[in-house]
């Protein structure tokens, strides 16, 4: 009974519970903007959303990654109160970052919906850019709970805005963009307020550069943008080749597949702090139990894909199902990624994940223009089978070197 009650109060099941509780928020909120805005607008919001997290990695440069990695490891040259300057100016860059690159993308994917929509889109992304730099310095410096919370805060936000603009019969492409930034905006001061309650130790005498940051971070944005691109570019492919009904189709599917990645995104939050100060051996359990719990949810998922899609979107849906399945066969390999991916960056082999995505990228991007044109949606299904696949190979074969490195 006293370990049960030790694990129920253990940071692994308190981020993972939190997890639970967002994704299951996000299925919601996306169950009622595909019902009230069908395939082809839902399609450009899941779009959005796509492009907004791509472009997040690209302007936070890798130093999410490298400050999280800094805070970890307790570097005298690096504390919150560095991490917070970087967020502010990362964040305020971004701004053309945005103009520049993501505008554009936007068209090109076939999901402009005018100026009112491209500049909420633009300020979407600035504060994504905040999240994702203030999020990762909260679980450099162990509060995981707190930076989880951040998310399953954000999530629930938007649930209750889209039920008040759906009573109201007013969600459209633009209002449901307000949403998602003003949304975002909150997770900002949310997180914002617990990294400032951060107990301040003194400034450090030598105060590492943001050049030096976003020199030892270079591998991480590699790493990043290959795994943001590989899980997510498949969205932005299949918009340029096909029509956003098909995105919308597919993003519907990958929102009820990508439920099988929850427990390990979760435990990779508490493997990087462990790879980070050494302790393995908790790391090889983590892992172990956490192998079992995605297999079984992936089998409890597909069950209830075919009576879940009828029962919560309708017939208008229901091609979505066959992807359901082959998404979640995709998803397991890249839950072991989730799980090896962090454990190299916790430990200082920021290459290794750099590696992996830019391989699995360029694997992905080869085969869905090669399969979606045959195939539409599930050419994108397969491509993102292979990539994944290819991802977690690469990760795995470092984490088992790196192990037999450390006992050398």
């Amino acid at each position: 009974m006293t370990r049960l009650l030790s694990l129920a109060r253990s940071r692994t099941v308190q981020v993972v519970g939190l997890l639970g509780v967002q994704a299951f928020l996000a299925a919601v909120f996306a169950v009622l903007t595909a019902r009230w805005l069908g395939p082809n607008d839902r399609g450009v919001v899941v779009i959005v959303t796509t492009l907004g997290s791509f472009l997040m990695l690209v302007g936070s440069f890798g130093a999410a990654t490298g400050g999280r990695m800094l805070l970890s490891q307790g570097a005298p040259d690096y504390t919150a109160h560095s991490h917070r300057a970087t967020t502010v100016r990362l964040s305020g860059l971004h701004l053309l970052t945005v103009v520049i690159v993501g505008w554009p993308i936007l068209a090109f994917a076939n999901a402009w919906r005018g100026w009112a929509v491209a500049i909420v889109f633009a300020l979407y992304g600035v504060s994504l850019v905040a999240i994702y730099l203030l999020r990762e310095a909260l679980h450099g410096v162990g509060l995981h709970s707190q930076a989880t919370f951040g998310d399953v805060f954000m999530y629930a936000l938007l649930v209750a805005g889209i039920l008040v603009v759906g009573n109201a019969a007013s969600v459209t492409v633009l209002s449901v963009t307000w949403l998602l930034f003003l949304a975002a905006a909150a997770e900002v001061g949310y997180l914002t307020f617990h990294l400032v309650r951060i107990p301040s130790v003194g400034e450090p005498v030598l105060q590492r550069s943001l050049k030096a940051l976003l020199v030892l971070s270079a591998p991480a944005l590699l790493a990043s943008l290959g795994q943001a691109f590989t899980i997510r570019g498949d969205r932005l492919v299949l918009g340029a080749l096909s029509d956003t009904h098909a995105v919308g189709i597919y993003g519907t599917a990958a929102t009820f597949a990508e439920m099988i990645w929850l427990i390990p995104m979760g435990v990779g939050q508490i493997i990087f702090r462990h790879a980070a100060q050494g302790r393995y051996d908790q790391i090889k359990r983590l892992k172990k139990v956490t192998l079992v719990c995605m297999a079984l949810v992936g089998v409890l998922a597909a069950a209830l894909a075919k009576p879940a899609v009828a029962l919560l979107l309708g017939p208008e849906y229901a091609e979505s199902v066959p992807l359901i399945w082959l998404l979640l066969a995709a998803s397991f390999p890249m839950g072991v990624y989730h799980l090896h991916a962090p454990l190299l960056n916790g430990a200082g082999d920021l290459r290794g994940p750099a590696i992996a995505g830019a391989l699995s990228s360029m694997v992905l991007l080869g085969l869905c223009f090669a399969l979606i044109p045959l195939w539409g949606a599930f050419g994108a299904g397969i491509a993102s089978f292979f990539a994944y696949s290819l991802m977690a190979t690469v990760t795995v074969v470092r984490s088992r070197r790196l192990r037999s490195t450390s006992r050398d």
